[in-house]
């Protein structure tokens, strides 16, 4: 069995310091940054790829001819490419963070399943002859038997 990660868990103290930082990062987002509703997201318009020298001359344009549109701020219009521009890389950073966290946890996952399997594989061959392995293993073995669908609680550790 391959253990890439569950052997090289931070200190308490080191993790406490990264979910500090997070949580002042995403303090500081809060500041600017908004979220929006699931029809909300599915409602806005997309911008080509690339668009942001297009924005810039037509607002250039607008201001060497003194054209203003009621209700459409020109510089409201830079100051939202600018926003996007600064936003990019911290969303690239904040999506590797989450791959990194993402990936992790599914490997410590699967590796914590195969090592339980082990287990309870060695454990069930073995509650047939020790009794008390039969009834400390019976709540597992429920949980086994029953479809994910209708799972019952885990059982508490002893």
């Amino acid at each position: 069995m391959d253990n890439r990660v569950g052997d090289n868990i931070p200190t308490p103290v080191k993790l406490a310091d990264i979910q500090k930082k997070l949580a002042e990062v995403v303090s500081e987002l809060e500041k600017f940054c908004i979220v929006l509703s699931k029809d909300e997201r599915k409602r806005l318009l997309r911008a080509r790829k690339d668009s942001e020298p297009m924005v810039q001359r037509v607002a250039d344009l607008a201001e060497r001819h003194k054209i203003s549109v009621p209700g459409v701020d020109r510089s409201s219009m830079l100051n939202d490419v600018r926003l996007t521009q600064v936003l990019q890389p911290i969303g690239a950073q904040l999506e590797r963070a989450m791959q990194l966290v993402q990936d992790t946890t599914m490997q410590a996952d699967t590796e914590a399943w195969q090592a339980f399997l082990a287990y309870y594989g060695v454990l069930s061959s073995l509650a047939s002859r020790i009794p008390d392995v039969e009834g400390a293993l019976a709540p597992v073995v429920d949980y086994m038997k029953v479809s994910k669908k209708h799972a019952p609680e885990p059982p508490k550790a002893p």
